[in-house]
């Protein structure tokens, strides 16, 4: 029985979905190591921040760009680089889809492409 495009887009959005849930079960495993080394990072640039006397004026120009650059690395890494990636990814695998030069098309193109994420670093 030939492939219909609608077989095709259903393909298509599994392959997306399992995308998406490996990117989001990633990013949730590393939310724990990276949450504690945020805090422990934090815990001591606090009294940085809070010291009074020589030279706390400086420390405090130190520690304060450090602590915002540590919680907007956190957030680049766990929501915005997992979610570009997973774009990037999606359009690979579509473009990759697309061009198939063999004529495989639907499920055989679907485990391709679950093959293809399962090599992905």
């Amino acid at each position: 029985m030939p492939q219909t495009d609608m077989d095709e887009l259903i393909a298509a959005q599994e392959m997306m979905l399992d995308a998406i849930f490996s990117h989001a079960e990633g990013t949730v495993q590393r939310l724990r190591p990276k949450v504690m080394t945020i805090t422990t990072m934090a815990a001591s640039l606090l009294p940085l921040l809070w010291a009074e006397g020589a030279g706390a004026e400086i420390m405090r120009r130190v520690a304060a760009p450090m602590l915002g650059g540590l919680l907007t690395s956190a957030f680049l890494t766990l929501e915005v680089l997992p979610v570009l990636y997973t774009i990037w990814r999606y359009r690979q695998l579509r473009r990759s889809q697309l061009s198939d030069s063999s004529g495989r098309i639907g499920a055989s193109a679907h485990a391709d492409a679950q093959a293809a994420l399962l090599r992905t670093p």
